[in-house]
């Protein structure tokens, strides 16, 4: 059996669709601070029968680990977390109590419950402003508490691999996740105001915003806007499901892989992207660059690639329209 921290949330929830598809046993756990419980019902939906969840934050550790005792869980997908970069610069210490105390929490009741398979969700910005695409020996350099808290993180496990090596871990360094599952019944769904810019096209173009906000056009990039590495979410999956493959082949592990692919894409590029399939109008609004946002961040993917693998299958296409779709099918 599997747990799923944050499986609620956006890439949680999509892995447990996968996993009971092709037949495993899932435990999602979420605290529902940033996710829906319509999100419960539409795994139970696709997957036919009924879907394990425990309501429960993952720092209160005595709760958690009543959860690993009640169920024979063989491996964790951790997704819990708070990840909107641009607030943490106003919030440090939410971001450590959550992100990192969260996983402390949980990694001290897989320590004491025998369960040693583990896939971190991480984040590629922890390789902060960089010149070139990214490989995993590049340079970490952080630039908010957000992200600072995903190397922290690493650092953890890292440490922990290497004091008790019979540990498996993964660390998953996510680009831009993007797209929905192609039934169309889960996808990007924030609650309140999203930041992230797929979800925020799909509300501009079901009128429920005005404009998508550009920060800074003036960047060293072909159209002066920011660049980014988009990855579809069914894409992620399916590298958490070569990683676990992995992971239960070794005696021990710890390996770090990017996740991305490796194709760097503009916003004006999205924005034109997202108005070409969705046939809506989407007005703009210009505003000054956000402090600490990167000019480019692209994935070099030869390592995940090499170990894993792995590679995407799904195009920019792919991702916008099943991200569309999702959005119309929201009603």
């Amino acid at each position: 059996m599997i747990l799923i921290t944050g499986g609620l949330g956006y890439i949680g929830s999509h892995m447990a669709a996968t996993l009971m598809a092709q037949g495993h046993e899932v435990i999602v756990v979420d605290n529902l601070s940033n996710a829906r419980m319509d999100v419960l019902e539409r795994l139970e939906y696709l997957a036919g029968r009924y879907v394990t969840f425990v309501r429960v934050d993952i720092r209160n550790t005595p709760a958690l680990q009543k959860v690993f005792e009640q169920y024979a869980i063989t491996g964790v997908l951790h997704c819990a977390g708070i990840k909107v970069a641009t607030d943490s610069p106003m919030q440090p210490l939410d971001y450590y109590n959550t992100n990192v105390g969260g996983l402390m929490s949980l990694l001290r009741v897989m320590q004491r419950t025998g369960v040693r398979h583990m896939i971190y969700g991480s984040s590629a910005l922890v390789y902060g402003e960089q010149a070139a695409a990214v490989a995993e020996t590049t340079t970490l350099n952080p630039q908010t508490p957000y992200a600072n808290s995903c190397k922290i993180a690493e650092d953890m496990l890292r440490d922990l691999a290497m004091a008790e090596p019979d540990w498996r871990i993964a660390v998953l360094r996510y680009f831009n996740v993007a797209g929905a599952h192609p039934s169309g019944a889960l996808g990007e769904w924030p609650n309140g105001i999203s930041t992230n810019l797929m979800p925020y096209l799909g509300q501009v173009a079901r009128g429920e915003r005005e404009t998508v906000e550009i920060y800074g056009e003036d960047y060293a990039t072909p159209d002066g806007t920011s660049v980014r590495d988009y990855v579809h979410v069914m894409d992620v999956v399916d590298a958490q499901m070569q990683a676990f493959r992995w992971l239960f082949s070794q005696a021990q592990a710890f390996g770090t892989f990017n996740i991305g692919r490796g194709e760097a894409v503009s916003v004006r590029e999205m924005i034109a992207k997202f108005t070409e399939v969705s046939a809506q109008p989407i007005a703009t609004e210009l505003l000054p660059r956000r402090a600490h946002d990167a000019a480019s961040l692209v994935a070099d993917m030869a390592h995940t690639q090499a170990v894993l693998q792995w590679q995407p299958t799904r195009s920019l296409d792919n991702i916008v329209k099943d991200t569309w779709a999702f959005y119309q099918a929201l009603g």
